[in-house]
């Protein structure tokens, strides 16, 4: 399919995808990444299904999606030329029945030492990971691939270990090795230079010292609490934002629960804090909202080296910075498993079996797709912190840490099947099988883990070493 940006600063940039299933967000870790006001960090989901009808899906986005102009509820069919609104910016679809993007590699003769000669049409090298951008001029975009490049980009680039470096690097020819050699002479004639320089300038007397004016470490802060006065109850919420470090705490009088977690490093903690920033939070007032209305309040903290920043709203419509502050931290909390709204020990309960029984459909189902496992190793953390929160926690508690474990460890010995599988690959040159193990393991790891960004860059470092050139 090809989705058309029809405004925003890519406005006319086309993008073709090969792939079954696109999740678009504002996250590092979407197919399409869209960096603009009012995305999610995972907003939606357009897939296609078993016959062959593209969908658009609403991830539970703070400001949904639109088709056609019309909020969509849950899933909605896409049409040819459909007009779909995500947050600010708006997208086209076209060739919705169209065949995977077609990429013709252009037969290279009498090839120079390492270079492997490939031709043919629909040899099925698509975009990565399934994407590409269509320039309006080409109407096939033609590919002159380097295998060698590509091996010791991956080897020995900047992001991975140089260790292999020399393994993979190919002959020179002699004009390549007279140019070597000029670049050699020249840089040592610069070098000697500096050398001189430097011993002139070490040479002279030391000037006085300064005071230095290197910047401190950032140490800065943020906390946010939340309140709910009922009559019969009183609801707590609380984030607390220290460096590398989150800690949450809630408190429920009415339901007995009292709950703290501390999460170290986790995931997507940089981008929140940079969401919050850009709020303009620290411009409100100290004391703002509703006075009148007093069930709710609302206290921000926001400290560093240069100035300390507190506010405090009250009622339930608050200021726009204080309620982005307070999604931004909501959704930050759900995707760690904690529901940041008054519950009662059924209503938890209830969503822990839930998201238990969803856990153990996609666990079974794990053989049909790699994504199945790891939702069910996200669900299955799902339930074990719901399920903590009681003082004498359900059998299903321990059920679920056991078959975390389990999908842990099957999780853990596919991921090394595909690293012995890569080593194989790359001896082989095999750039096709390269960029199925790096999908795979995208699919399998959590989003913006370790495994999955290293998966994600090397598909990149296959493309950045296909370039195009024009017919």
């Amino acid at each position: 399919m090809k989705i058309v940006f029809s405004n925003g600063p890519g406005e006319g940039k086309e993008m073709e995808f090969a792939l079954q299933e696109i999740t678009v967000g504002r996250e590092m870790g979407n197919i399409l990444r869209i960096p603009a006001g009012g995305v999610s960090r995972f907003h939606a989901k357009i897939f296609r299904s078993e016959e062959g009808v593209w969908w658009i899906q609403d991830q539970n986005s703070t400001n949904g999606v639109k088709v056609n102009r019309s909020r969509i509820c849950g899933e909605e069919e896409l049409k040819e030329g459909d007009e779909i609104t995500i947050g600010e910016q708006t997208l086209r679809v076209f060739d919705l029945n169209g065949a995977a993007p077609k990429v013709v590699f252009r037969p290279i003769i009498s090839p120079p030492t390492g270079e492997i000669p490939i031709s043919g049409e629909g040899t099925g090298f698509g975009a990565a990971p399934g994407t590409t951008v269509i320039d309006p001029v080409d109407d096939e975009p033609v590919v002159k691939f380097d295998a060698q490049k590509v091996k010791r980009a991956i080897l020995g680039g900047n992001i991975f270990s140089g260790r292999n470096r020399a393994a993979a690097e190919e002959p020179l020819d002699p004009s390549e090795r007279g140019r070597r050699r000029f670049s050699l002479l020249f840089y040592s004639v610069i070098g000697i230079c500096a050398l001189v320089v430097i011993l002139t300038v070490l040479s002279r007397p030391a000037p006085a010292a300064k005071k230095s004016s290197a910047p401190q470490v950032d140490n800065s802060s943020i906390r946010f609490e939340k309140v709910i006065f009922q009559k019969n109850n009183i609801f707590r919420f609380s984030a607390s934002l220290e460096g590398d470090t989150v800690e949450f705490a809630i408190d429920d009088i009415k339901s007995r629960r009292h709950f703290t977690r501390k999460i170290e490093n986790p995931q997507g903690m940089e981008i929140l804090r940079s969401n919050i920033r850009d709020t303009g939070i620290a411009k409100c007032p100290s004391r703002c909202g509703q006075w009148t209305d007093d069930t709710i309040r609302r206290r921000i903290l926001l400290a560093d080296q240069r100035e300390v920043c507190e506010i405090e709203a009250w009622g339930e419509y608050p200021p726009e910075p204080v309620e982005r502050v307070e999604n931004y931290i909501r959704d930050f909390a759900e995707i760690h498993g904690l529901q940041t709204i008054s519950l009662t020990p059924e209503e938890l309960k209830r969503q822990a079996e839930e998201s238990f029984n969803k856990a153990e459909d996609l666990f079974n189902n794990r053989e049909a797709d790699l994504q199945n496992l790891r939702g069910a190793i996200l669900r299955y953390r799902l339930v074990i912190v719901a399920l903590e929160q009681f003082a004498q926690p359900p059998r299903m508690l321990k059920v679920a840490r056991e078959h975390l474990a389990e999908a842990e460890r099957i999780r853990k010995h596919k991921m090394s099947q595909f690293r012995y599988e890569e080593s194989r690959l790359l001896n082989m040159e095999d750039v096709h099988g390269l960029r199925r193990i790096y999908t795979q393991e995208m699919e399998l790891a959590d989003l913006n883990s370790p495994d999955h960004d290293r998966a994600r860059q090397r598909l990149f470092i296959l493309d950045r070493n296909s370039g195009k050139v024009r017919k």
